[in-house]
């Protein structure tokens, strides 16, 4: 019988075989080609909403959002209220994988994996990532751990801040952000003897959202200066992360089986869509707004300026002159307001007519019906919910782009594509495009305008990519899904699935030996959703969060 293995799941966030595939061609990332060569791979589908949050949620629980009840980095946690809180790992609602180990007696390691503030207790060490309030914070266990990796590596990088930084700091931050959190992972699992291990690289998310345009001339928002400065930085990144793979690879050796996963896959977002926009025009829906000349003036400013270039610039000159203006979270904290207006989804909320509307969007790629009864100030009857769902679903199918493109080539209702618990928290209506994610904001007059800031954003299928003992060698994996790597990790460590778990084992990654002495078992989830619903936030650090959020584009 085969010695049974230890798991490596490295996370490269975003991650697209597009990328890959020619970059390991030119020999760019040996370490990926290594792990090619040997071992196994094929697309990843993700969560139907492709987002970090849903998505490296599946792959950690190995259920549906409707079952988790995460399906962004903001979320309803209640139905009384359209206002919508940062996500946390207290809300969550099904165990992850390491607390399923955990309760085995395996010893377990996770570093970076969105939603995992605040850390939970493990048999082992968990390091929260993105949300998690800052490096002064509790977002390790056990307590302290960061000063003991600091000490080793010099400084760690949560995450990148913002976007409206000078694009060479952005370059040089994601790069050595990669440097630290490969060299913390590689301590950790030097000094600590484990059965799981878990972390993910952020920055290649970051860096192919805001470089995108720079690496393609076929971008509308490409221009050549710019793309002679920056065209490199999404390449500079994933090698980065290639050098980080070797050298976790080398640490744990060879009796480890290592995945590579992606929550989902990337490419050029040239467009942006407003949808509440087109549900306005749709008569759907009914805003407050009213058109202001001056504040296009400066919206179509700001676009001119950010499509050069030049916009980190001419803010800096303007604060050198004039002192930095005041902001609405400046403006909110002297009015002692800041605990109601901390992000854009507030003030879209503020300036919605709810009376008067029947359809609305508060989070990317899904509509809400404002049903009576449900909505807090909701105006659908039940008995017209399918109704208006159907004409708001048939409206959104016709959506084209001004070629002529479908801008949604999927429309679902939500329990076509989602099932549990939590589905009253999902959106009424789903919808899928091909790249990309819709803006909810209600100021634009138009429903679609050239990407200049994030001009990469997601696509449907990321990457798999697993090597080691009993894992098949030069296989192409067809049908894996973001939920299935849970199941996948449990069943190579001969650990029972939970059986309401969605996603299973992933059974073409291994060799004929390795599945005929491991079977696919089940038990009973025995482990109740926490009931600890209390924010880990204090009002600072949630508009610290928030403002967060805005920088990196999470909220639309």
């Amino acid at each position: 019988m085969t010695k049974k293995p230890k798991v490596l799941i490295i996370g490269v966030d975003g991650a697209t075989f597009d990328l890959i595939d020619p970059w390991v061609a030119e020999g760019r990332l040996p370490n990926i080609a290594r792990m090619l060569e040997r071992g196994a791979h094929g697309p990843l589908e993700s969560t139907v909403i492709p987002n970090s949050f849903p998505g490296w949620t599946s792959c950690t629980t190995g259920v549906n959002p409707a079952k988790h009840g995460i399906f962004n980095a903001l979320i309803r946690k209640n139905l009384t209220e359209y206002r919508m809180s940062v996500v946390n790992a207290r809300d969550i609602r099904y165990e992850r994988i390491w607390q399923i180990l955990s309760r085995d007696g395996m010893r377990v390691g996770a570093m970076n994996v969105p939603c995992s503030y605040p850390p939970v207790e493990v048999n082992g060490f968990l390091i929260g990532g993105m949300l998690s309030p800052s490096i002064d914070s509790d977002f390790t266990h056990p307590k302290g751990l960061i000063k003991d990796v600091i000490a080793h590596t010099g400084d760690y990088i949560i995450d990148l801040r913002s976007k409206h930084i000078p694009r060479e700091q952005m370059r040089d931050e994601l790069l050595r952000s990669t440097e630290l959190r490969g060299a913390a992972m590689k301590y950790l699992l030097e000094t600590h003897d484990l059965d799981f291990a878990m972390m993910v690289f952020t920055e290649t998310d970051r860096a192919q959202h805001y470089f995108w345009a720079d690496m393609d001339p076929q971008h509308p928002a490409w221009n050549a200066e710019r793309g002679a400065r920056f065209g490199d930085v999404i390449r500079r990144v994933y090698e980065a992360v290639d050098v980080e793979i070797g050298r976790l690879v080398e640490t744990v050796g060879p009796d480890t089986q290592v995945y590579i996963v992606s929550d989902h896959g990337f490419g050029p977002q040239n467009t942006y869509v407003y949808i509440n926009r087109y549900l306005i025009e749709m008569g759907h829906l009914t805003s407050f707004i009213v058109e202001d000349v001056s504040q296009k003036v400066r919206y179509a400013t700001r676009d001119l300026l950010e499509s050069v270039g030049l916009l980190d610039t001419a803010r800096a000159v303007r604060d050198t002159l004039f002192g930095a203006p005041e902001t609405a979270l400046d403006s909110d904290m002297k009015s002692g307001q800041m605990a109601t207006k901390r992000s854009n989804i507030d003030r879209i909320i503020e300036n919605i007519d709810w009376s008067k509307t029947v359809a609305y969007a508060l989070v990317p790629r899904g509509v809400r019906i404002n049903l009576k009864g449900r909505e807090p100030q909701g105006i659908v009857e039940p008995e017209n919910y399918e109704n208006v769902r159907d004409r708001v679903m048939a409206d959104l199918k016709t959506l084209t782009y001004p070629s002529g493109e479908r801008v949604f080539d999927r429309v679902y209702r939500r329990e076509e594509v989602m099932e549990g618990p939590y589905l009253e928290f999902a959106p009424d209506i789903v919808t899928c495009m091909p790249i990309g994610v819709p803006s909810c904001h209600l100021e634009p007059k138009e429903i679609f305008a050239v990407c200049n800031g994030a001009t990469g954003s997601h696509t449907d299928y990321g990457v798999i990519i697993a090597a080691g003992p009993g894992i098949a060698e030069g296989v192409e994996v067809n049908g894996a899904r973001l939920m299935d790597v849970a199941p996948t990790a449990l069943y190579a460590l001969g650990v029972p699935l939970n059986e309401d778990m969605d996603g299973r084992p992933v059974a073409d990654l291994f060799t004929l030996e390795f599945a005929a002495e491991h079977s696919v078992t089940f038990r009973p989830n025995e482990a109740a959703a926490s009931t600890d619903r209390v924010d880990p936030f204090s009002a600072a650090e949630e508009d610290d969060i928030m403002d967060q959020l805005k920088g990196l584009g999470y909220i639309n």
